[in-house]
């Protein structure tokens, strides 16, 4: 044990004598002089690599694509940029490649119209006054709200106080939609006061025609307003024959034919409302200001014509004077004919259903049987003794030749016997006539058609 540390004391003295390093002896001062040095010299490194040129070279990530090609020469540097065209959409690009600029458009809201408030209606009469103020602006979807009672405005009397042939109509609380039903007779008289008959279809373009025909026929024959307007009605009630048919209508502006008048004068058949629309049509060509309106007879509710003769209104039913026939042929009547509130007994209605307001006197210049007393329009038509009636029919066969003839019995209820019998008494020529008649009464008065053979 004792040679091995002998040993390595040995080996330390010997190491620090050969290099002069022995610690105690100032080997740690050489030390720390050749830490210095070594310090030193990595400064030296350090400033040497910073003052070398650095590039740092970023790409953007846009739609423009750059490469970038470097040398040195004479010790300068000197960039080189080449630009490659993208399809891809371009930006505008800041120098400092910040984000991409994009133009937004401004986008402006359309302007809307005003919405209307919906109109309140307080009474029937103003319902009716809107309604068929609507209908003149050809506007047949119409809204309101009605703050009278509601159980007085029901379907039909919409129906009514329109004069439309069928309307449909839903309720809610007080607000009514209603959608009406547009005659073509509408249509046609527009397009032939205005000369577009563009809008027409077929049939009515052909209706046009048959109406103006008839009209240009009645206008060769009359010597008067009055006798136009007899001939207008008589041709209307020889063309058609009453029909019986269905009043459902699926579209508003195409109701079945026999309600219009298509089916009037082109197929010669319709219903009260095929009538109506008819002499609207027939009346207006031959230039009278003519209307609709609604009743209320034994049969349920009826449509029948209005007129304006010197500025009064008055009614006019071809579908009641066409009742009467001797086999095929007509037989005319002219019992609801230019009448007045006076002789419409056989009818019931609210005034509302009046969109223009009725006279409450039949005018003896109009009423068919009144006419002016002796005129050859006239006649003598309207009596109160059926004697004298039965003594001027009589010699107007006899004397003239005139076969069929209408008269009134003016406030008497009587039967065609009564007639019969003071026909009887009044040929005191002993002329052996035969004679057939046909009654009617309204309640007051009795109106006689007589055919003598």
């Amino acid at each position: 044990m004792k040679k091995i540390i002998f040993s390595l004391v040995a080996f330390l003295l010997l190491s620090t004598l050969l290099t002069g390093c022995l610690l105690p002896l100032g080997g740690l001062a050489v030390l720390k002089d050749e830490l210095e040095d070594w310090q030193e010299d990595l400064s030296r490194r350090e400033e040497s690599k910073r003052s070398e040129p650095y590039y740092d070279y970023s790409y953007p990530d846009y739609s423009y694509h750059f490469e970038y090609s470097q040398f040195f020469e004479n010790s300068e540097y000197i960039e080189y940029s080449e630009y490659i065209e993208s399809s891809e959409p371009s930006f505008e690009i800041s120098d400092d490649y910040s984000e991409p600029i994009y133009s937004v458009p401004e986008i402006s809201e359309p302007e809307s119209e005003p919405i209307e408030p919906i109109v309140e209606l307080d009474t029937l009469a103003e319902v009716r006054d809107y309604i068929n103020g609507k209908k003149q602006e050809d506007i047949f979807d119409i809204e309101f709200i009605y703050n009278g009672d509601k159980s007085q405005l029901d379907g039909p009397t919409i129906a009514r106080i329109s004069s439309s042939c069928v309307i449909y109509h839903s309720v809610l609380g007080n607000k009514y939609d209603v959608r009406l039903v547009e005659y073509p007779g509408d249509r046609i008289v527009d397009a032939y006061r205005s000369g577009n008959i563009k809008q027409l279809s077929v049939e009515e373009k052909n209706t046009l025609m048959a109406a103006t025909e008839m009209v240009n026929a009645a206008r060769e024959q009359a010597d008067s307003d009055m006798e136009l307007e007899i001939l207008l009605h008589d041709m209307l009630a020889q063309k058609v024959t009453y029909y019986d048919g269905t009043t459902h209508v699926s579209d508003a502006k195409n109701p079945p034919r026999h309600l219009t008048a298509v089916g009037a004068l082109l197929d010669g058949k319709a219903n009260c409302q095929g009538y109506t629309d008819g002499f609207y049509v027939l009346a207006s060509i031959a230039g009278f200001e003519v209307g609709r309106m609604t009743v209320y007879n034994s049969d349920g509710w009826h449509i029948l014509n209005t007129i304006r003769l010197d500025g009064k209104w008055y009614g006019v039913d071809v579908t009641f004077n066409d009742c009467m026939a001797d086999g095929e042929k007509y037989i005319p009547s002219y019992r609801l004919f230019n009448v007045g509130k006076d002789r419409m007994l056989e009818y019931n209605w609210g005034e509302e259903m009046e969109y223009y307001p009725l006279e409450s006197q039949s005018d003896k210049n109009y009423f068919y049987y009144m006419p002016l007393g002796n005129n050859e329009d006239g006649y003598k038509k309207a009596y109160t003794d059926i004697d004298a009636m039965a003594q001027d029919v009589v010699d107007r066969w006899l004397d003239d030749g005139i076969s069929i003839q209408c008269v009134m019995y003016v406030d008497t209820v009587a039967d065609w016997t009564a007639l019969s019998y003071a026909i009887e008494r009044a040929d005191y020529r002993n002329a052996r006539i035969t004679w057939t008649i046909w009654t009617y009464t309204n309640g007051r008065d009795t109106f006689f058609t007589i055919k003598f053979m």
